[in-house]
C-alpha cells in the first residue's frame, strides 16, 4: 500500500513600494548647495521717433539672503546692481538698446534643521511686540470672515499649546484643500479658498495664515522656490509657504502644500516674506520722454550642485501587530511606538506600507507632533482580503516609516480557519488602548475571563466565567461588564473580587475571540478569550480509480483520496476495503489533511464475472460520537480457462486454510 499527504504551501507577500519616487534625500541630507538664477527683461517701446531715455530701473524684491535654514554663498548680477532696503536695483542710463536684460546668479546652501522649541508656548498669545501685530490683521487676499473664524476656533478649542494649534491648522488645510495645478495662474482670497476647497501652494498658504490670524497668531506669506516631484511640476519651481511666529523662538515655517508642519525640507529657498500673497516681485521705474516700458515675466530656475552629509535620525520607530494570526477577511491592528530622541518638539509624518492583499482602513498617512522626548503609540486598522487560497499560509509584512525612510517592519500570518476579528471588535480594542492611557490608574481592576473548554461544536453553548478584582485604592461604583449585549452592573470594594458567568453561542466556524469589557466613568478594561468553533467531522472518498475489467492473475491497483470535508478533524479513523472474502484495514489517529491511498492487488482472488467492492471509512468527533462514509464499486473478471480455474480454486483453498489456523 502507498500513502501520500497533500501539504499546505507557505507564501510570503511583499510590501508595496514605500514611495512613488525616491526623494528621501530631501529629508536625509544635512546640507544642499543649490544654484539659483533669476532673470527677466523689458522692452523699450518708442512712441515717437524723437523719443529720449534718461534711465530705466528694475527693482527686484525676490532674491536670497542669509536666513535660519539658508546661507548665501555667492551672488552675482548682470548688469551690476546695488542692494537698497529690501530690493536689488538694476539701472541703465541712456541705453541705446531697445531690449534690456538682468540676471541674478547665486549659490545658496540650505540646511536640514528644525527650530528647537524646547518648551510649551502658551496660547492665547499675549503682549505681542508691535512689529508682529500687523501679521495678525487681515489683508486683501488673506481676509477673515465668520466661517474662517469658526473653523479656527473649532481647531483650537480646548488647546493651550501654540505648536499643537498651528500643527492642527496646517494638517487641516493639507487634508481639506484639493491641490489643482490649474489655479496656479491666479491668487484667490482665503474666504474663497475655504468655500471652494481647491487651489495650489498660494491658496494652501493663504488659508493657513488666515486661520492663524483668526486666533491672534502672527503668520506671514513666504515666496521662494522648492523641489517638487509632482509630474506636471517635477524639478524646481516657484513655491509659496508660510511662517508662524512663536514668542521666544522666532518664525517657524509651515508648508501645508507639502505636508511639512513646523519645518521645510532643504530644497526650499526663501526669496521674500510679506503680509499678503498678492505682493509683486518686480517693479520698474524710468525717466525720459515719448516711450513706454514693457516688462517680461520673471524667470526663476534652480538646480542642485551638491548634497552633503546624512542627518542623524531624530526619532525611533518600533512597529508591532495586535494579532499574530488571523483568518481570511479578518481585521487587525498595527501599532507603532514613536520615540522623540530630542528635547524639542518634533513634527513627523508617518506612513504605513502593506501588501496589496491588505487594505488600510482610512488613511495610511498620519501626521503627529511629539513633545520633547515623548514616546507615543500610533495605530492603523487593516483588513485582509477574503480572496485567498485555502491551502496556503500567508505571511503579511507591514512597515511604518517616516519621510526620511526611518522605518520598522513587523508581520503576521494568515490561513483559512484562523481567528476572525470584526471591525467593531478592533474598534473596541483600539478605543481601550487609547482610553486606558487617559484613565486615572488609582482606579484599577484585574479582569480575567475563561471559557469552560477550548473547542465547541456549532450548536453548543459557550460558558464564559469572569473574575474581576478591585486592585486600586478607591471604592468602585457601577462597573458595567459586558459580553456582547449581555451586561452586568456591580460595585466593588477595595481588594474585593467577584465571579460572573456569561452564556453565548458560537458564531461561525474556526477560531474565535470573545471580548469582555469592564467600564465605569473612570476606568476601562478588556479581557480576551479564544475558543475554537467546530462543525461536525465529515470525510469523503474522491478520485476513486480502478480497472473496470481485468484478466485472471494480473496485478492491479485501487486508488482514492480520503478527503477532509470539515473544518473539524475526524478522529480514530478506520479505512476498510471489503471484497468477497477479502478485507484490509488501515487506521489513522486523525485526518488532519487529505490522504492519498494506493492499494496494490492481484486478480487471482476474484471470481469470474462481477466482483463487488466496498470502502468503509469510520471516524469519531471529540465527544466519541461515531460517523461513517461508504463507497461501492465493481470489477469484472474476464472468463478464464480450466487451468486458471484450478489455480483460482487452489488459491481460495489456501486462503481458507490460513483463516482456520
Amino acid at each position: 500500500m502507498k500513502k501520500g499527504v497533500i501539504l499546505s504551501l507557505v507564501i510570503v507577500l511583499f510590501l508595496t513600494p514605500l514611495c512613488l519616487a525616491d526623494d528621501s534625500w530631501l529629508y536625509k541630507s544635512e546640507k544642499v548647495l543649490i544654484e539659483l538664477n533669476i532673470s527677466s527683461g523689458m522692452n523699450i517701446v518708442p512712441e515717437s521717433e524723437d523719443y529720449y531715455v534718461d534711465y530705466v530701473k528694475a527693482m527686484l524684491s525676490f532674491f536670497p539672503e542669509d536666513d535660519f535654514q539658508q546661507r548665501l554663498i555667492k551672488l552675482e548680477t548682470s548688469p551690476n546692481s546695488f542692494k537698497k532696503d529690501d530690493i536689488i536695483e538694476f539701472k541703465w542710463e541712456h541705453p541705446d538698446e531697445k531690449k534690456l536684460y538682468f540676471l541674478l546668479n547665486s549659490d545658496v546652501e540650505t540646511e536640514n534643521k528644525l527650530k528647537k522649541i524646547t518648551s510649551k508656548v502658551k496660547f492665547p498669545l499675549k503682549n505681542l511686540d508691535k512689529e508682529y501685530v500687523k501679521y495678525t490683521k487681515p489683508t486683501k487676499n488673506i481676509d477673515l470672515n465668520e466661517n474662517i473664524i469658526r473653523v479656527a476656533s473649532e481647531l483650537a478649542e480646548g488647546e493651550d499649546d501654540l505648536y499643537v494649534i498651528t500643527h492642527k491648522i496646517a494638517e487641516w488645510v493639507s487634508k481639506n484643500i484639493e491641490y489643482n495645478i490649474k489655479y496656479g495662474a491666479s491668487t484667490e482670497r482665503a474666504s474663497w479658498i475655504l468655500k471652494n476647497r481647491i487651489g495650489t501652494c498660494d491658496e494652501f498658504s493663504s488659508l493657513f495664515i488666515a486661520l492663524c490670524r483668526a486666533l491672534g497668531i502672527p503668520a506671514r506669506y513666504v515666496s521662494g522656490v522648492a523641489y517638487s516631484n509632482i509630474p506636471e511640476l517635477e524639478g524646481f519651481g516657484n513655491h509659496a509657504w508660510a511662517e508662524a511666529y512663536f514668542p521666544g523662538y522666532g518664525w517657524v515655517p509651515f508648508d501645508p502644500t507639502y505636508g511639512e508642519f513646523g519645518f521645510i525640507n532643504p530644497s526650499h529657498i526663501k526669496l521674500k516674506t510679506s503680509s499678503d500673497s498678492g505682493n509683486t516681485s518686480t517693479s520698474y521705474e524710468w525717466k525720459g520722454s515719448k516711450f513706454d516700458v514693457s516688462p517680461e515675466k520673471l524667470d526663476i530656475s534652480a538646480e542642485i550642485k551638491k548634497v552633503s552629509g546624512i542627518k542623524e535620525p531624530l526619532i525611533r520607530i518600533n512597529a508591532d501587530i495586535l494579532k499574530n494570526n488571523v483568518g481570511f477577511g479578518s481585521y487587525n491592528l498595527v501599532e507603532a511606538a514613536i520615540e522623540n530622541l530630542n528635547n524639542y518638539y518634533m513634527p513627523i509624518t508617518l506612513r504605513l506600507s502593506a501588501p496589496l492583499e491588505l487594505d488600510v482602513i482610512e488613511s495610511s498617512k498620519k501626521n503627529i507632533l511629539l513633545i520633547p522626548n515623548e514616546i507615543r503609540k500610533v495605530y492603523w486598522i487593516v483588513r485582509l482580503t477574503e480572496d485567498l487560497k485555502r491551502n496556503y499560509i500567508y505571511t503579511l509584512p507591514v512597515s511604518v516609516y517616516d519621510i526620511s525612510n526611518i522605518s520598522s517592519t513587523s508581520s503576521f500570518k494568515s490561513k483559512f480557519g484562523d481567528l476572525m476579528f470584526s471591525k467593531s471588535a478592533i474598534d473596541d480594542i483600539l478605543a481601550d488602548k487609547i482610553d486606558e492611557k487617559l484613565k486615572t490608574y488609582s482606579r484599577r481592576v484585574d479582569l480575567k475571563c475563561n471559557s469552560d473548554k477550548d473547542n465547541y461544536y456549532i450548536d453548543e453553548t459557550v460558558i464564559v466565567n469572569c473574575s474581576i478584582k478591585n486592585t486600586g485604592n478607591i471604592f468602585l461604583n457601577n462597573i458595567k461588564i459586558c459580553l456582547e449585549n449581555d451586561c452586568k452592573i456591580l460595585n466593588l470594594g477595595i481588594s474585593q473580587e467577584r465571579n460572573i458567568d456569561f452564556l453565548t453561542k458560537p458564531k461561525g466556524i474556526g477560531k474565535k475571540e470573545t471580548i469582555v469589557i469592564a467600564k465605569s466613568d473612570r476606568l476601562s478594561k478588556i479581557s480576551y478569550l479564544t475558543y475554537n468553533t467546530l462543525d461536525y467531522p465529515d470525510a469523503g472518498i474522491i478520485n476513486l480509480t480502478y480497472p473496470i475489467e481485468i484478466s485472471f492473475n494480473k496485478n492491479y491497483s485501487i486508488s482514492f483520496i480520503l478527503n477532509k470535508l470539515s473544518y473539524s478533524i475526524p478522529k480514530n479513523v478506520e479505512i476498510i476495503l471489503l471484497q468477497n472474502d477479502f478485507s484490509e484495514k488501515w487506521t489513522l489517529t486523525s485526518l488532519d489533511s487529505n490522504r492519498i491511498f494506493n492499494i496494490n492487488l492481484n486478480s487471482r482472488v476474484l471470481h469470474e464475472g462481477g466482483n463487488d467492492f466496498k470502502i468503509i471509512v469510520k471516524y469519531e468527533d471529540n465527544n466519541n460520537k461515531k460517523y461513517e462514509t461508504r463507497r461501492y464499486f465493481s470489477i469484472t473478471l474476464a472468463k478464464f480457462s480450466f487451468p486458471q480455474k484450478m489455480i483460482s480454486l487452489l488459491y481460495s483453498l489456501e486462503l481458507w486454510l490460513e483463516s482456520l489456523f
